[in-house]
């Protein structure tokens, strides 16, 4: 396994970590709390973005005239598309946090406890981004399915 040899440890109470095993969750908490604000922060922008696009309904119509009423539900939509995917974001961001929180809280003070934790809180991260993948990969598959049948009919 990429030179690194694999030793697991029983004891009484269960799995013991090693020192490397340590130092990589150690890391990995890390770089998960640098991503998870990078992603809050992210998460800010694209809310006011999309309080700016329902703010300014009527910004579509004086740009592209030929739009006129269309212009506001163009911008309407695009607000609250905005809005939608800063929801959908914000659960696996917190799930991130959450992990590095408790991974670090868990190295600190050797709680297993804690480490479970933290692990629960990937898993469902995980499980999260799956079942999106999933459901994208069904929008995919449906809108191949619409080009082709729409092909079918020229």
């Amino acid at each position: 396994m990429d030179g690194l040899e694999y030793t697991e440890k029983l004891t009484p109470s269960g799995l013991e970590i090693d020192t490397q095993a340590k130092a990589f969750l150690n890391e990995t908490a890390k770089w998960a709390k640098f991503l998870a604000i990078v992603g809050f922060v992210l998460v800010g922008f694209f809310l006011l973005f999309g309080f700016v696009m329902l703010g300014s309904l009527d910004m579509f119509s004086r740009f592209i005239p030929n739009l006129e009423n269309s212009g506001s539900l163009l911008g309407v939509g695009m607000g609250i598309f905005y809005i939608l995917l800063t929801v959908l974001y914000l659960y696996p961001l917190w799930k991130l946090y959450e992990f590095a929180n408790f991974s670090k809280k868990a190295l600190n003070s050797n709680d297993s406890h804690l480490l479970t934790q933290a692990l629960e809180s990937q898993k469902s991260l995980f499980k999260f981004m799956g079942i999106l993948m999933i459901l994208l990969l069904c929008f995919y598959a449906c809108m191949f399915l619409f080009t082709l049948g729409s092909f079918a009919f020229l």
